[in-house]
């Protein structure tokens, strides 16, 4: 990957922070981002990141985000905090190093430690200053209390608590908006924190209804889940959260649902089998063409692997085909 080999060599190669090469370039489990091992550390490649390089303690906890004593779960790219945003960074009072993920952050002190902040709690930290705020730099991980919804963080000078208040009265009144229990059945599931630790949801025997700061208060019907096959991660970095309640096409020839990320969609069409999701460049192409009332029609696949060697990803539809690749799509049409 020459993007990881750039990012090594800037930072000084093997006399760099992050000593010499222990792995080849893998491909990860996503099948998307590319990675390397070093001596100290790692460089993450994403097509939506870039090359991002994390060392040292950072490295460590990023990697471990459990603090388990042995092995590895649900670390690096695929745990709570996605892949690096940025390489590492030092503070403004140069003490302390951070790093900031999809999904949160990590800041490491001398003497304080290093610690995982995500959610809520974090926002608030951010907007009051981060570590130049009145509370310092953070002494614990971000973390649920016993009640499984009052979010906590302890720092140098305080703590920062949330309970979400808000999230919970918005799923009840949306619920009710939709004819509670003779439209979306029983309660199937309690009011809780979502994987990403920012939103909530709270699943119905017909639908689930997800709150989300920035994307509101949206329901999504177990009908279209099941559509998908039930492979969609609701809080995956390409879908995001529903920024709509689920609704009928123009003409009522199908499903469809919009998510907080940038032109994705999760499409069914009357009749079909499944549910089919376009996101990224080529739903902002999808999009501009007029989405399923284009030539192109339904979508008839999930983005794929290209099939054809000049371009990388692809999605199928009725009526053609968008190819991707480097931020540049093209369509055939049938």
């Amino acid at each position: 990957m020459q993007e990881i080999e750039k990012k090594y060599l800037e930072h000084g190669g093997e006399a760099g922070p992050l000593g010499a090469p222990t792995s080849d370039y893998d491909l990860n489990p996503d099948q998307l981002g590319f990675r390397r091992h070093y001596k100290n550390g790692s460089i993450y490649w994403h097509p939506a990141t870039g090359a991002r390089m994390v060392f040292g303690s950072i490295h460590r906890l990023w990697s471990n985000p459990h603090r388990e004593e042995k092995g590895e779960r649900d670390g690096w790219e695929q745990g709570p905090l996605g892949y690096p945003l940025t390489d590492e960074r030092v503070t403004l009072d140069r003490v302390a190093a951070y790093s900031h993920f999809q999904r949160g952050s990590i800041y490491s002190h001398p003497v304080q430690g290093t610690w995982r902040l995500q959610g809520i709690v974090r926002e608030l930290w951010a907007n009051a200053g981060w570590e130049r705020s009145k509370y310092g730099y953070p002494t614990s991980d971000t973390d649920l209390r016993e009640d499984g919804l009052t979010h906590f963080g302890l720092f140098q000078h305080g703590v920062i608590e949330w309970f979400p208040h808000t999230p919970y009265q918005a799923v009840q009144a949306k619920y009710a908006a939709f004819g509670g229990e003779s439209v979306l059945g029983k309660v199937k599931s309690a009011f809780r924190l979502c994987p990403d630790g920012v939103g909530y949801f709270q699943c119905f025997e017909h639908g689930c209804i997800y709150w989300h700061p920035s994307a509101g208060t949206n329901m999504i019907s177990s009908f279209l889940l099941r559509k998908k096959t039930g492979d969609v991660n609701l809080e995956s970095p390409f879908l995001g959260y529903p920024i709509q309640d689920e609704m009928d096409t123009p003409g009522q020839t199908g499903r469809f649902c919009a998510f907080l990320h940038e032109h994705t969609f999760i499409y069914w069409k009357k009749g079909s089998e499944k549910a089919f999701e376009v996101h990224g460049d080529i739903g902002k192409q999808y999009a501009a063409l007029g989405w399923e009332q284009s030539p192109l029609g339904f979508p008839i696949s999930d983005e794929i692997d290209s099939d054809r060697p000049e371009f990388k990803r692809l999605n199928r539809f009725e009526g053609g085909t968008i190819y991707w690749k480097n931020g540049e799509t093209q369509v055939f049409r049938k």
